[in-house]
């Protein structure tokens, strides 16, 4: 081992580098175990990494964690222009979406982000983080007092719920409106354990909302 010392010295000395290639190898030492650092005179055992052995090995511990991110798309054919959602004044809806379309070829995880059969948004690991978008189109019978809240449930001590927007329709009576939302969450340990759904809830003062062709694209951003 000292042999091997002497001569990286030298290399480093005379600032002798290359190119490097996969068929290179570089000098490792590891103990045999974390208590033999303890000790005044610890035993290290050499042995040699090909480069590509170690270009491989991060590849791998990176596509764990950053490229394991990934990406959905759901899109709902239940409700559109001529079959819509109508919401009665103040009743609480969860947002449907039948998962009609899906495109899951990048999810790069071992659960949907989304659930059409439950209605859930669903995570894989506590402590990941996601940024969902919601498309749809909506309407108001009585646009100037209306005001529709879209916002997450909560299932456990996390106040999901404050992931909430407020929708006006400043266009007027039954006109079309194109919603486009963006919020972004993480995922607690009663996220993991029970998934959570959207809610439609309008305030309208006597009249209804329509809602139809919806939209949901949810984005893992961190992998824990």
């Amino acid at each position: 081992m000292n042999s091997v010392l002497q001569d990286i010295l030298g290399l480093i000395k005379r600032k002798k580098t290359k190119t490097p290639q996969d068929s290179d190898y570089i000098v490792s030492a590891s103990y045999d175990n974390p208590k033999e650092s303890l000790k005044p005179n610890p035993i290290m055992q050499p042995a040699l990494v090909s480069l590509k052995k170690l270009k491989d090995w991060i590849a791998s511990s990176i596509t764990s964690k950053s490229v394991g991110q990934g990406w959905a798309r759901y899109d709902d054919n239940q409700y559109t222009e001529s079959a819509r959602l109508t919401l009665a004044d103040g009743v609480p809806v969860i947002m449907p979406n039948n998962g009609s379309t899906t495109i899951d070829t990048y999810l790069n995880s071992t659960v949907q982000f989304y659930d059409p059969a439950t209605q859930k948004m669903q995570a894989e690991n506590e402590g990941d983080v996601y940024i969902q978008t919601i498309v749809f189109k909506a309407s108001a019978t009585n646009a100037n007092q209306t005001h529709l809240h879209v916002y997450l449930a909560s299932t456990g001590p996390i106040p999901y719920e404050r992931l909430v927007a407020e929708i006006d329709f400043p266009k007027g009576n039954t006109i079309t409106h194109d919603q486009h939302l963006v919020f972004q969450y993480y995922a607690g340990p009663d996220f993991v354990a029970d998934g959570n759904q959207w809610t439609l809830r309008a305030d309208t003062g006597g009249g209804t909302v329509d809602v139809w062709d919806i939209i949901f694209f949810i984005q893992r951003t961190y992998k824990a």
